[in-house]
């Protein structure tokens, strides 16, 4: 005998499991939001120099447009499952209002950018890849969504270890890497750095990390995947994959998975952790053998924060190639193109009016994973998984320019943060009939107990 619920979820859609093939598809979607191959989209030979033309810091022989079109599938795979419930998404638009401001600001920017036409470009890519996001997020139910985040795990492990197996060359980094030699032996898989390589594979070891039966049926695999992925991160050799794991777990514990007691109880014991581990850096970074300027990141910052000053509050461009003087400065002193942090990227293209624009849309969608984990089931999968990449993302940023629409952590952060935004909330009244619970008064008693 069929309950409500899933009455209601057949006659809107949604609660149908995705099929194999689309299930298939939907992972496809979530592995391209990682910009797989690029050296090979845009047709570079990572030993030889690319020509950078200086007056507009752009590579002369690069060409995006095989990288938009990956971009563009990740919409139009969402796009076909979802052409026929044109109702359904109407109904749940209003989901997205968290990422309009942001979308918009960034669109703006264009107007006083330093390069309109990559501005134009890079938010018309944010605003495909947010489409595919929320596609992905009206159409899968719990269950679906994340298989589709394993499968996508999949996929990272199995190509960048075949491609390390079939074109070495390629997938590890050599000592006649024309700008990268200072990395050889260091697996970068099918991505363009080791580091795209460590922390991709370490976001979706967060993920799977998560999955129960009812996401992946037979243990032996979870584990095998997330072992494949750890060898990935290993072999990657980045300094910063391993902490964004650990820390990202234990954030994800606590925002999400602890109730209101609990959370303060270990933030209480966090903050003073934070506070030694910010006096001990330097212990730590000499005993590991590291510099004491995050591989020169301290001297980049610096620059990126001068430049910051200059035009605070609306900024060079979304993903402008110049914000400036900031390029040229930085590479005359550093021999490097970007701020390498995701946030004062954001602050150099948006200015701190769309740093805030961004950093406002991180409520709902903690507010929105919180949700799907207390409606237990599909959905709590879909929530831990999502949410683990969103976080690890965000952590990322502190060290890598990873907020950019088309960058291997961009695409899969961006996407997972408009996905959980996106969840509809129809789907909380549903499961709230059908399993006799409502996941809104749940929370508030625990929210009164706390």
């Amino acid at each position: 005998m069929k309950r409500h619920g899933d009455a209601y979820g057949a006659t809107h859609g949604w609660r149908q499991h995705a099929g194999p093939i689309e299930l298939l598809l939907f992972s496809l979607c979530v592995y391209l939001t990682t910009t797989p191959f690029l050296f090979i989209l845009t047709k570079q030979n990572p030993n030889l120099p690319a020509l950078i033309n200086v007056a507009t810091m752009q590579q002369e022989t690069q060409s995006m447009l095989l990288v938009y079109v990956v971009r563009g599938l990740v919409a139009l795979i969402g796009a076909v499952f979802v052409a026929r419930r044109l109702r359904q998404l109407k109904a749940n638009a209003r989901q997205l209002l968290p990422l309009l401001p942001f979308l918009i600001w960034a669109a703006l920017s264009s107007l006083w950018s330093d390069d309109p036409g990559v501005t134009a470009r890079s938010v018309t890519t944010l605003a495909v890849l947010w489409a595919g996001a929320y596609f992905f997020a009206v159409r899968l139910d719990g269950t679906s969504a994340a298989r589709a985040v394993v499968g996508g795990g999949a996929l990272v492990a199995a190509t960048c270890l075949g491609y390390v197996v079939v074109d070495p060359a390629y997938a590890i980094h050599q000592l006649t890497d024309a700008t990268q030699f200072v990395h050889a032996g260091a697996w970068r898989g099918v991505y363009q750095h080791k580091n795209f390589l460590g922390h991709v594979a370490g976001f979706f070891v967060m993920a799977i990390f998560w999955a129960d039966r009812s996401t992946i049926p037979w243990p032996p695999l979870k584990w095998a995947l997330i072992g494949l992925l750890l060898l990935l991160v290993i072999k990657s050799t980045s300094a910063s994959a391993v902490p964004i794991i650990l820390i990202t777990c234990a954030l994800v514990w606590i925002l999400v998975v602890a109730d209101p007691k609990q959370r303060v109880k270990a933030l209480l014991v966090l903050a003073p952790a934070i506070v030694a581990l910010y006096w001990g850096t330097t212990a730590i970074l000499t005993a590991l053998g590291r510099d004491m300027t995050f591989t020169g990141r301290t001297e980049i910052w610096q620059i990126a924060i001068d430049s910051i000053f200059t035009r605070p509050l609306q900024g060079y461009g979304f993903v402008s190639i110049s914000y400036g003087n900031f390029s040229y400065s930085l590479m005359h002193q550093a021999g490097v193109f970007d701020p390498h942090s995701a946030y004062l990227d954001l602050a150099l293209g948006t200015g701190f009016i769309g740093l805030v624009l961004f950093l406002l849309i991180l409520p709902f969608a903690w507010y929105a994973a919180r949700r799907l984990y207390l409606m237990g089931g599909g959905e709590r999968q879909a929530g831990l998984m999502l949410i683990s990449i969103t976080i690890g993302w965000l952590v990322s940023g502190f060290t890598e320019s990873s907020s950019r629409p088309l960058t291997a952590m961009g695409g899969l952060g961006l996407f997972t943060l408009a996905v959980l935004v996106s969840f509809p909330r129809s789907r909380e009244r549903a499961s709230a009939t059908a399993g006799g619970h409502n996941p809104f008064a749940e929370m508030r008693a625990r929210a009164t107990q706390g």
